[in-house]
C-alpha cells in the first residue's frame, strides 16, 4: 500500500511515512487504498501525484537492470620514428633558442656602462678587433684595416684619455636623460642606440678626419701615416689621434726626405660628428735646402739651367726649394749683344746670378781688352796709329793713344805685352757701358799697371769695343786662372 500523503510505498507496520512522515491510517488493508475512495480498480484510486512517482520509481528500476555501457580509449604505444621527429624537432628549438641568446650576449651591448667597459679594455689592450666591432655603420671607413694599424701605432697614454674621458662624458650624458635617451648629435666621439633584430643595442660613433699637404710652388709633395698614402696630397679615414709621418718634397731639380707629426688632439673640440675635417700639413718647414735666383736685368734672353735642366724665372725671382746641394748652373742671354754662356759648380744654398753673368762678361771683356793692348804695343813699337783696333775711333781710348804715337819716337828695343788679368767682381753696367778694372804687365816692368776700361757696342752690335781707359790703383789677382790670358 502507498502513503495518502506522498505516495511512497508503507506497509500496515508502519505508523508514519519514511518519506514526507505522515501518519499511516491502521485501517488500510494490504494492498488498499485510503479509506472512502471507492473506485473501479486500485490504480484508478491512487492519486496524481503518486502515480508519476511509481512510475518514475518503475523507470529506475529497469534502468537498474541495464549495463551502463562506457566508452574506453584504448591507448596504443608511438612509433620510434615519430617520436625521432619529435626529439629532433626539440632539439633545434634548443639550439636555435641558445643560440639566439649566444648571439644577443655577444653582439648586443644592452647599456652605455657595457659598451664603456668594453672600449675601455679593447683600447688599453690595443685590441683593434673589438675597437671596430663597437662602431656603427657611419663609421665604417674607420674599419679600415691600414687605418686602424695607424690608429694603434698612435695609441699614447694622452690619445688613450682623450678617448676615455669623452666617452665618460657621453655616458654621464645618457644617464643624465633618464636611462635610455639619445645623446647629442655633436662632437668627434658619441654613442646611441642601433635597433638589430637581435635586439637594440649600444654603439661608437666616431668622426673620421683627414690630413692634407698645402701646396708649395713648384714642388710635388707625397706623404703618408703607416700604410696610408696619400692621394692628391691628402690622406682620409684617421681616427682623431697624434700620427707621425713621412714625406717627400720633390721638384725637377731636387728631392727632400721629411719628417714630423701631425696631432688632432688640440683640434678635437672643433671637429663635428659628420662631415669632413682636414687638418693641413705644410711640410715647406721641414725643408732644410733652397736655392734664390734672380736674374739680372742687363741681360737679354736669359736662359738658367739646373745640372742641364732648364728653369722659367719670372721677373721677381724663384725660390727653389728643395735645391740640388751641389750641381752645375748655367746662364745663358746677351749683353750689348755679345752672347754669354757661363756655367759653374755650386754648392751654397744662394746663388747671385748676377754674378755668374759678370763672369760671362769678364771673359769677354778679357779678350776685347788684351787685342786692344796688344794692337796698342804694336802700334807703338811701330809708330803706326792706324794699328789700333779694337776701339771706338771716337773715343777718348783711341784718339789719345793715337795722337801720343803719332808725336813718339820707336823704342830702340820693343815692348812685349805678357800678360792682362780682369777682374769680374769689378764689372758695372750702366748706360750701355761696361766698365772693368785689369791689371796688365809687360817686359817693361815688373810692376803691374792697373786700368779701368770702359767697353761699348761696337758697330755690329756684336761685339764690344774700347771707348775709354783709366788708370787705376788696385791690383787685379786671379787665383783661378780663368780670367787671365798671356802672350
Amino acid at each position: 500500500m502507498f502513503c495518502g500523503s506522498c505516495g511512497q510505498e508503507v506497509t500496515n507496520q508502519d505508523k508514519f511515512c519514511g518519506s514526507c512522515g505522515a501518519a499511516v491510517p491502521q485501517d488500510i488493508l494490504e494492498g488498499g487504498i485510503l479509506e472512502g475512495q471507492n473506485t473501479p480498480g486500485k490504480r484508478e484510486f491512487i492519486p496524481e501525484s503518486v502515480t508519476q512517482v511509481i512510475e518514475t520509481v518503475n523507470q529506475i528500476s529497469e534502468t537498474a537492470q541495464v549495463p551502463i555501457q562506457r566508452e574506453v580509449t584504448v591507448k596504443t604505444s608511438m612509433s620510434k620514428k615519430s617520436k625521432v621527429v619529435i626529439g629532433v624537432v626539440v632539439v633545434i628549438a634548443l639550439m636555435l633558442y641558445g643560440g639566439y641568446q649566444f648571439a644577443r650576449s655577444k653582439f648586443i651591448i644592452v647599456s652605455p656602462f657595457l659598451l664603456q667597459q668594453k672600449f675601455t679594455m679593447a683600447i688599453k689592450s690595443r685590441d683593434m678587433t673589438t675597437l671596430s666591432s663597437l662602431l656603427d655603420s657611419e663609421s665604417s671607413d674607420l674599419k679600415n684595416s691600414n687605418s686602424l694599424a695607424a690608429f694603434k701605432t698612435s695609441l699614447t697614454d694622452d690619445v688613450m684619455a682623450s678617448y676615455l674621458q669623452k666617452l665618460q662624458q657621453e655616458v654621464d650624458q645618457v644617464q643624465s636623460r633618464n636611462a635610455y635617451a639619445s645623446t647629442s648629435d655633436h662632437g668627434w666621439l658619441t654613442i646611441k642606440q642601433k635597433s638589430t633584430w637581435l635586439g637594440k643595442s649600444w654603439v661608437l660613433h666616431i668622426a673620421s678626419v683627414g690630413v692634407k699637404a698645402k701646396p708649395i710652388a713648384q714642388d710635388t709633395v707625397a706623404f703618408s701615416i703607416g700604410n696610408l698614402k696619400s692621394a692628391d696630397g691628402e690622406i682620409a679615414h684617421l681616427w682623431p689621434s697624434s700620427y707621425a709621418f713621412k714625406g717627400t718634397v720633390s721638384n725637377d731639380y731636387a728631392k727632400q726626405d721629411v719628417s714630423g707629426n701631425v696631432s688632432f688632439l688640440d683640434q678635437l673640440g672643433n671637429i663635428q660628428a659628420y662631415g669632413a675635417y682636414d687638418d693641413s700639413l705644410d711640410m715647406s718647414g721641414y725643408i732644410t735646402s733652397n736655392l734664390t735666383l734672380n736674374v739680372p736685368d742687363s741681360i737679354s734672353n736669359p736662359q738658367v739651367l739646373i745640372n742641364s735642366k732648364a728653369i722659367s724665372i719670372p721677373n721677381n725671382g724663384i725660390n727653389i726649394s728643395p735645391a740640388p746641394s751641389t750641381g752645375t748652373l748655367e746662364l745663358k742671354g746677351t749683353v750689348l749683344g755679345v752672347s754669354i754662356d757661363e756655367k759653374e759648380p755650386f754648392d751654397t744654398p744662394n746663388i747671385d746670378l748676377s754674378n755668374l753673368m759678370n763672369k760671362g762678361i769678364a771673359k769677354h771683356a778679357l779678350a776685347v781688352i788684351y787685342n786692344a793692348q796688344s794692337s796698342e804695343y804694336k802700334a807703338y813699337n811701330d809708330g803706326n796709329a792706324s794699328e789700333l783696333t779694337n776701339a771706338d775711333p771716337n773715343g777718348s781710348y783711341y784718339t789719345q793713344n793715337a795722337s801720343y804715337i803719332n808725336g813718339f819716337t820707336a823704342p830702340p828695343s820693343k815692348q812685349v805685352l805678357q800678360k792682362v788679368i780682369v777682374d769680374p767682381q769689378s764689372v758695372q753696367i750702366s748706360n750701355n757701358t761696361i766698365s772693368i778694372q785689369d791689371s796688365e804687365y809687360s817686359n817693361n816692368s815688373s810692376d803691374a799697371v792697373n786700368m779701368t776700361y770702359s767697353l761699348q757696342q761696337g758697330p755690329s752690335k756684336k761685339e764690344w769695343w774700347v771707348t775709354q781707359a783709366f788708370s787705376s790703383y788696385q791690383t787685379v789677382n786671379d787665383p783661378t786662372g780663368n780670367f787671365t790670358k798671356s802672350s
